[in-house]
Protein backbone atom coordinates (compact mmCIF):
# COMPACT_ATOMS: atom_id res chain seq x y z
CA UNK A 1 0.00 0.00 0.00
CA UNK A 2 2.69 2.39 0.59
CA UNK A 3 2.56 5.94 2.56
CA UNK A 4 0.28 8.35 1.69
CA UNK A 5 0.61 11.58 -0.13
CA UNK A 6 0.36 13.98 3.13
CA UNK A 7 1.13 17.01 1.12
CA UNK A 8 -1.29 19.76 0.20
CA UNK A 9 -2.24 22.55 -2.24
CA UNK A 10 -1.57 25.79 -0.94
CA UNK A 11 -3.67 29.16 -1.61
CA UNK A 12 -1.66 29.49 -5.34
CA UNK A 13 -2.84 26.45 -6.31
CA UNK A 14 0.94 24.95 -6.01
CA UNK A 15 1.53 21.31 -4.22
CA UNK A 16 3.79 21.88 -0.96
CA UNK A 17 4.72 19.40 1.65
CA UNK A 18 6.35 21.20 5.08
CA UNK A 19 8.62 18.61 6.12
CA UNK A 20 6.51 17.84 8.86
CA UNK A 21 4.13 15.07 8.56
CA UNK A 22 1.45 16.50 11.56
CA UNK A 23 1.22 19.93 9.81
CA UNK A 24 0.93 18.45 6.09
CA UNK A 25 -2.26 16.38 7.58
CA UNK A 26 -3.47 19.18 8.84
CA UNK A 27 -3.19 21.11 5.90
CA UNK A 28 -4.44 18.61 3.38
CA UNK A 29 -7.11 17.12 5.32
CA UNK A 30 -8.14 19.01 8.27
CA UNK A 31 -7.87 22.57 7.45
CA UNK A 32 -10.28 22.61 4.69
CA UNK A 33 -12.88 20.83 6.22
CA UNK A 34 -12.60 23.63 9.21
CA UNK A 35 -12.69 26.33 6.36
CA UNK A 36 -15.91 25.00 4.45
CA UNK A 37 -17.64 23.72 7.11
CA UNK A 38 -17.00 25.24 10.51
CA UNK A 39 -15.62 28.77 10.59
CA UNK A 40 -18.10 30.02 8.81
CA UNK A 41 -20.30 30.11 12.10
CA UNK A 42 -17.51 29.94 14.62
CA UNK A 43 -15.32 33.01 13.73
CA UNK A 44 -14.10 36.51 14.52
CA UNK A 45 -17.32 38.11 15.33
CA UNK A 46 -19.53 35.15 14.74
CA UNK A 47 -19.33 33.19 17.66
CA UNK A 48 -22.11 30.49 17.73
CA UNK A 49 -22.18 29.05 20.86
CA UNK A 50 -19.34 30.95 21.97
CA UNK A 51 -16.59 29.25 19.88
CA UNK A 52 -14.24 30.76 17.84
CA UNK A 53 -12.35 28.21 15.32
CA UNK A 54 -10.10 30.68 13.57
CA UNK A 55 -7.39 29.76 15.25
CA UNK A 56 -5.90 26.83 17.96
CA UNK A 57 -5.30 29.89 20.86
CA UNK A 58 -9.35 30.72 20.37
CA UNK A 59 -10.37 26.96 20.07
CA UNK A 60 -7.99 26.21 23.22
CA UNK A 61 -10.66 29.10 24.97
CA UNK A 62 -12.93 26.88 24.56
CA UNK A 63 -17.09 27.81 24.00
CA UNK A 64 -20.09 27.85 26.15
CA UNK A 65 -20.15 24.65 27.67
CA UNK A 66 -16.45 24.44 27.91
CA UNK A 67 -13.42 22.77 26.98
CA UNK A 68 -13.96 21.50 23.14
CA UNK A 69 -10.18 19.98 21.80
CA UNK A 70 -7.97 18.03 24.16
CA UNK A 71 -5.00 17.08 22.13
CA UNK A 72 -4.07 13.96 21.78
CA UNK A 73 -7.43 12.73 23.26
CA UNK A 74 -9.96 12.47 20.59
CA UNK A 75 -12.69 10.68 22.77
CA UNK A 76 -12.28 13.63 25.45
CA UNK A 77 -12.86 15.90 22.84
CA UNK A 78 -16.37 17.74 22.89
CA UNK A 79 -15.73 18.62 19.17
CA UNK A 80 -15.81 15.04 18.32
CA UNK A 81 -19.08 14.14 20.31
CA UNK A 82 -20.45 17.35 18.84
CA UNK A 83 -19.77 15.93 15.66
CA UNK A 84 -20.83 12.33 16.04
CA UNK A 85 -23.78 13.99 17.69
CA UNK A 86 -23.52 12.20 20.72
CA UNK A 87 -23.36 15.25 23.16
CA UNK A 88 -26.84 15.04 25.60
CA UNK A 89 -27.48 19.26 25.21
CA UNK A 90 -25.26 20.03 21.81
CA UNK A 91 -27.21 19.24 18.62
CA UNK A 92 -24.91 17.67 16.15
CA UNK A 93 -22.76 19.45 14.24
CA UNK A 94 -22.18 21.23 11.54
CA UNK A 95 -25.70 22.38 11.27
CA UNK A 96 -27.57 23.73 7.68
CA UNK A 97 -28.57 22.03 4.48
CA UNK A 98 -25.36 20.29 4.05
CA UNK A 99 -26.20 18.26 6.67
CA UNK A 100 -23.00 16.79 9.03
CA UNK A 101 -19.52 15.64 8.44
CA UNK A 102 -19.26 12.67 6.49
CA UNK A 103 -17.42 9.68 8.08
CA UNK A 104 -14.10 10.61 6.09
CA UNK A 105 -14.42 14.16 7.61
CA UNK A 106 -14.89 13.11 11.19
CA UNK A 107 -12.12 10.75 10.52
CA UNK A 108 -9.73 13.06 9.27
CA UNK A 109 -10.60 15.42 12.44
CA UNK A 110 -10.65 12.07 14.75
CA UNK A 111 -6.61 11.38 13.62
CA UNK A 112 -5.67 15.25 13.73
CA UNK A 113 -6.72 15.39 17.41
CA UNK A 114 -5.37 11.82 17.87
CA UNK A 115 -2.31 13.14 16.52
CA UNK A 116 -1.92 16.48 18.96
CA UNK A 117 -4.44 19.02 17.17
CA UNK A 118 -1.10 20.26 15.28
CA UNK A 119 -1.69 24.01 14.05
CA UNK A 120 -0.67 25.98 11.25
CA UNK A 121 -1.78 28.87 8.75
Amino acid sequence: MGTPDLSFIDDDGEQQNTGDPRVDYFLANVRPVLVDRCIGCHRDGREEAGLNMSSMTKILEGADHGSVLKPGYPEASMMMTVIRGNHPEIDRMPKGKRGPLTDEQTEAIRLWIEQGAVWAE
